[in-house]
């Protein structure tokens, strides 16, 4: 069972099983192999496609952790206490399952060494949903295929922003309480025609259900998307993000900053939906993953 984490001291608890780095490199040198002074922790280890991981890393005394690179992204890091830190690693809907390097710089005083160590993304089904709509809803056109195609780039700029500075509390909360009724990853077909993964999870949420902020963070984004509809993006800090979609009503204005808990709207039907509903999305260093993973290592018990 994945670990629920409700404070930063928290996050020490799952220290108990260390992995050693190997494969020294000093000031960029490879030399060879020999065990380093840190140890880290994956949870959960292997990461399953679209998932999201909470990684403890521990450095020997006096030394620095200085980098850390997954996929060819530097990834944010955050100390936990002395020689502690925290970060994620996130594997993406499109990511191939299988073996992953992962490069920390550590400074140890007199010299610069690169651990590196194997990260494991495991196989995951999905779902699939057959979908029948107006043949306007599902073959985009012209002025409407520009705006949507508009929406997707404002959105994707917004969301691969990274603030370093995190403005969440530890645990996250649903942004409405009901029920799971579409499935992060679930492959769609519209009318007989393969479309995109879900990148969210669509949650019940009769018309005009108050919304709340999963945590707290700055409204990074308000908009009327022609296929998401009235959209709210929170920005969490670190590159953590999340998306609020189909809105009845807005309460908030782009750059407030707000509370977990806070009512942020009203769940809704607008832009293409066959319903009223909630979407919600988390993205993380502008990558989508599954906001049940997610709740299942940071939200509330």
């Amino acid at each position: 069972m994945k670990t629920r984490i409700f404070s930063f001291l928290s996050l020490t608890c799952i220290l108990s099983i260390s992995i050693f780095l190997t494969g020294i490199a000093y000031a960029g040198t490879p030399v060879s192999l020999e065990k380093a002074q840190v140890s880290l922790h994956v949870e959960p280890n292997p990461i399953p496609v679209g998932d999201l991981a909470l990684v403890t890393l521990t450095t020997s005394q006096n030394d620095r952790l200085m980098d850390v690179e997954f996929m060819n992204k530097h990834i944010p890091y955050y100390p936990l206490g002395k020689n502690k830190y925290w970060f994620f690693l996130v594997a993406g809907l499109k990511t191939e399952p299988g073996r992953y390097p992962l490069h920390v710089k550590i400074d140890q005083t007199d010299r610069t060494v690169t651990a590196a160590t194997t990260i494991y993304v495991e196989y995951r089904s999905f779902p699939m949903q057959n979908l029948t709509l107006p043949k306007n809803m599902v073959n985009l056109k012209g002025r409407i295929l520009r705006r949507v195609l508009t929406d997707e780039r404002v959105i994707e700029r917004t969301v691969s922003k990274v603030h370093k500075k995190i403005l969440w509390i530890p645990p996250f909360i649903w942004p409405v309480k009901g029920k799971i009724i579409s499935a992060f990853g679930l492959k769609r077909i519209l009318d007989g025609e393969p479309r995109s993964q879900h990148r969210g999870v669509d949650l019940e949420a009769p018309y005009g259900t108050p919304v709340k902020a999963a945590n707290c963070g700055k409204i990074a984004l308000i908009r009327n998307c022609y296929l998401s509809g009235r959209t709210v993006i929170i920005d969490h800090g670190g590159g953590l993000y999340t998306l609020y979609a189909h809105l009845s009503r807005v309460y908030v204005r782009q750059g407030d900053y707000i509370d977990r808990g806070q009512t942020i709207g009203l769940s809704g039907q607008s832009g293409r939906a066959t319903g009223p509903h909630l979407h919600w999305g988390i993205s993380y260093l502008g990558i989508r993953i599954d906001p049940q993973a997610f709740m299942s290592i940071l939200g509330e018990r």
